[in-house]
């Protein structure tokens, strides 16, 4: 039957060649390639009738990119199209501007009309492996990539973009092999340097990371991600001057890329710097104009702002926060956790102001601080103050965001770690510590739950190692400075009544989240006897009859309002 049909089409495509109407054979040939893409009879035959373009005509497309002219690329490649429609070098090269200017739907879509044409070329498949990982099309590109390999094995940039794939998916073992054999073959490649130092910075293995991004950056100085990936790392493992450093110089270079500039802010807030660089993010804010950045340096200050007790500014933040995420620039921020981040401590920060408005008090004379460790939680009890005979008790909080017990439990480091370090350092020794860490582990959609319905992994085991590997970890760094922890229990969460669930998926998980903060709680309480701890109970006064929250001391969905504290400082002093 296909038989019958290609010959057919064929002898048809040959009348039309033989009356000099090229056009009409072509279409038939088009027709049979949509058909039957592979059919190399078909290929051969639009390449005999159709005219390729010129060496001089590729050479210059190819002077016109390395100039960096892309527009002016993308508009000689449609007129050469026009004169040479069949031709896979120019619809190529036509997907390359389209990429550089990062219209990625158009450059996949003139990769495939290329490959349509000629799909033996391994330069073409890997150019679609690398569009494919812009469009978040990870499979796809691997496909690519091993389709290219295929044609030619030692290709560099294929294994190259095939390890960036890998990566994408978190395959990082994988990443590490193919990435290794990229540069073998090209060891001059800073973007595979660049690569190999990232995907070992994600399995923990700095000595490695840094040594290739260090190579990365002795070829190219001026790439703003190898300074932002070199950067990371020594945060990772505590080295925050050359992380600063190197995150500023990739700022430099590229000051629209947000992610190097959020990097920047968040870690000189969490070690305590913002301060120091607070007028130097206005700067570049003022110089560039960039809404997203100045969203985030809004939502760091307000945080800065509420913990230094300047609630002026707070509310002067609050407005402009209030006013920015409705703003179309703040609907379009690509990454959702970061619009949840903003959002998030926007609310909570809202809900707890007029509290400590009202209940400021005037400081005495004989003031001990209380330190307050923790993710968002540590927030909480901002300012709240205990009043014993002649001394006052402030608490003061040292935040690390998205801090969790698991975090600490491991034993790579990481920069949860370095900056949990850090700030314990700047702790007076025999101080009196709070520590609120635990809440994210316990959340429906990450942590132990999400651990154990992924892997099957008993929920027991996972809390008791994480606890056990958590508290360790603190009782080194409390037991050095003779600081006396008290670790707060996880209140109960707040959760839709399960009757009314129409999803008994939902009502299960909900019920589910509810036993895992008993379970950690109880572990927690049992295990930080074993390190002088002492244990802060807030679950009992938070819960109903069910396990969930009877909300009323919470801000919001998840954090605790400061008027519970009056309820629980009798167990600190």
């Amino acid at each position: 039957m296909n038989s019958a049909y290609l010959e057919q089409a064929f002898n048809k495509a040959n009348k039309f060649i033989k009356k000099g109407d090229f056009e009409k054979a072509i279409t038939i040939y088009d027709m049979v390639l949509e058909k039957f893409p592979k059919n190399f009879r078909a290929s051969k035959a639009i390449k005999r009738i159709c005219p390729q373009s010129t060496v001089n005509d590729q050479n210059y497309l190819v002077e016109l990119y390395n100039k960096g002219q892309i527009n002016e690329g993308i508009l000689e490649c449609e007129k050469l199209i026009q004169k040479h429609p069949h031709d896979h070098y120019l619809l190529n090269f036509l997907g390359i501007f389209y990429h550089a200017s990062k219209r990625f739907d158009e450059a996949e879509y003139n990769y495939q009309k290329s490959l349509k044409i000629n799909n033996k070329t391994a330069s073409i498949w890997s150019n679609l492996s690398v569009t494919q990982h812009s469009l978040n099309q990870y499979k796809e590109s691997i496909d690519s990539c091993k389709i290219a390999l295929n044609l030619e094995p030692g290709n560099a940039k294929a294994l190259n973009n095939l390890g960036h794939a890998y990566f994408a998916i978190k395959e990082y073992y994988k990443a590490l092999d193919v990435l290794k054999k990229s540069i073998s073959i090209e060891p001059g490649e800073f973007t595979t340097l660049n690569n190999l130092g990232n995907t070992y910075q994600k399995l923990s293995l700095y000595d490695e990371a840094i040594y290739y991004l260090d190579k990365a950056l002795k070829i190219n100085n001026q790439n703003h991600d190898i300074l932002y990936n070199i950067a990371s790392a020594y945060r990772d493992i505590g080295k925050f001057d050359l992380a600063i450093n190197n995150y500023i110089k990739s700022v430099q270079l590229n000051s629209a890329n947000v992610r190097n500039f959020t990097s920047l802010m968040e870690l000189c807030f969490q070690i305590g710097l913002w301060g120091k660089f607070k007028a130097e993010f206005l700067n570049i804010i003022k110089l560039n104009n960039y809404k997203i950045h100045n969203y985030f340096y809004s939502i760091y200050n307000l945080i800065y702002s509420f913990t230094a007790k300047d609630f002026s500014q707070t509310e002067i933040e609050l407005k402009k926060l209030n006013s920015f995420v409705n703003e179309s620039e703040f609907l379009q921020i690509k990454e959702i956790k970061d619009k949840v981040f903003i959002l998030a401590y926007f609310n909570l920060i809202k809900g707890m102001l007029d509290f400590f408005k009202i209940n400021e008090t005037e400081d005495g004379n004989n003031i001990e601080q209380i330190y307050h460790i923790g993710e968002s939680h540590s927030l909480a009890f901002s300012h709240c103050s205990i009043n014993r005979k002649n001394k006052t008790y402030k608490v003061e909080p040292r935040i690390i965001f998205g801090l969790k017990a698991w975090h600490l439990s491991q034993e790579s480091e990481s920069r949860f770690k370095s900056i949990f370090k850090e700030n314990i350092k700047s702790v007076p020794n025999n101080s009196k510590l709070l520590i609120s860490i635990g809440e994210i582990d316990c959340r429906k959609n990450e942590g132990i739950i999400h651990r154990h319905l992924k892997s099957g992994e008993d929920i027991d085991d996972i809390i008791q190692n994480t606890i056990s590997g958590y508290l360790s970890f603190i009782r080194k760094y409390t037991n050095e400075k003779n600081l006396k922890p008290y670790f707060f229990s996880i209140p109960a969460p707040v959760s839709e009544n399960t009757k009314n669930l129409q999803n008994n998926d939902k009502a299960q998980l909900s019920k589910l989240r509810i036993s895992v903060v008993e379970k950690f709680n109880q572990a927690l309480k049992v295990n930080i006897k074993n390190i002088s701890g002492k244990y802060i109970d807030t679950h009992s006064i938070t819960t109903n009859k069910n396990g969930s929250s009877n909300k009323e001391f919470m801000v919001d969905e998840i954090h605790l309002h400061p008027k519970i504290f009056n309820l629980i400082e009798d167990q600190i002093i």
